[in-house]
């Protein structure tokens, strides 16, 4: 059977503006602007030939037909609504191979996956640990957790968080000292760095204010991982992502030596190979990653 029906768009501006009685308050629902839903129902009314809307003072008003058509159209949404989310409802079980680099996966991803299994009945995420980039056409895993732009060539990702960085390192590495430290102090220290990320310091120290002509120390790691774990075992500075970091600096085992926190253009990504259709099970757990470390976001520990 051909069904003969306006564009879907229309139909939906139509809707939400007899709802709202208002063409902003739908405008906001639906995201566009006051113009874009004045045109998409100007349409359906040419598509319709009948006028849907008396225009008033404050706002408008709809005719005797459309109000039927609205009520029709409420319902019709509303069934929709319920047969995407059941289809999606089912789409959101099964196993869900997720490889991660170890030091992350164990600190901030295994302590909060009971509670994500709790809200997701049905869905098991498994992590795979490994510190090397999977190959997803030799793999089985459907996501892994990348540190980058976020350009990987081939793959699709979904963005967890941007870094914000500061320099951190273990209290007895300053003991005596007054803090904050000025740039050039820290710049005399060792400091750790993932090979490659140097600029990420040398980023830090110009927004610090510091002279170009001192060249810091640098102690190259094959990641930030083991950057980090070298400052925390209290033999140098590390210049990680504080918001990764907040049960360090919480319960002491890191200190911050500046003030000065630079958000970067890199971050962590879950990353998935390129498809026509995305796995809805993704997007589920990038919402979570993002919840982990959204306390920490909003209160930072200096």
């Amino acid at each position: 059977m051909t069904r003969r029906l306006p564009p879907l768009n229309q139909l939906r501006a139509f809707e939400a503006a007899a709802r709202h009685l208002s063409f902003k308050g739908a405008a906001d629902e639906l995201n566009v602007t006051h113009a874009a839903v004045s045109h998409q129902i100007k349409a359906l009314e040419e598509y319709l030939d009948a006028q849907l809307f008396h225009r008033v003072t404050r706002g408008v008003r709809l005719t005797d037909e459309a109000r039927a058509l609205s009520e029709e159209l409420n319902h019709a949404f509303d069934r929709m609504d319920f047969a995407v989310n059941r289809f999606r409802s089912t789409e959101l079980t099964g196993s869900l191979r997720v490889s991660v680099v170890p030091w992350y996966g164990n600190r901030l991803i295994v302590p909060g996956l009971q509670d994500f299994h709790a809200a997701n009945p049905g869905l098991s995420v498994d992590l795979g640990f490994s510190y090397e980039l999977v190959d997803f056409t030799n793999t089985d895993f459907h996501a892994a957790l990348r540190h980058g732009l976020g350009n990987w060539p081939g793959l699709d990702q979904y963005s967890v968080h941007l870094d914000l960085v500061s320099p951190l390192c273990a209290p007895e590495l300053v003991a005596g000292r007054k803090l904050p430290l000025q740039p050039q102090d820290i710049a005399a220290m060792d400091l750790a760095i993932a090979r490659g990320q140097e600029e990420a310091w040398r980023n830090w120290f110009e927004e610090a204010g510091m002279s170009k002509k001192l060249e810091p120390k640098f102690i190259h790691f094959d990641n930030r991982a083991l950057a980090t774990e070298y400052a925390l075992g209290g033999n140098g500075v590390c210049l990680p992502d504080i918001q990764a970091m907040q049960l360090e600096l919480h319960s002491g085992r890191f200190v911050r030596l500046h003030p000065l926190a630079q958000r970067l253009k890199s971050g962590l990504y879950l990353v998935f190979p390129q498809s026509p259709f995305r796995d809805p099970r993704l997007k589920l757990f990038a919402d979570w990653l993002q919840t982990v470390l959204a306390p920490a976001t909003g209160e930072l520990k200096t």
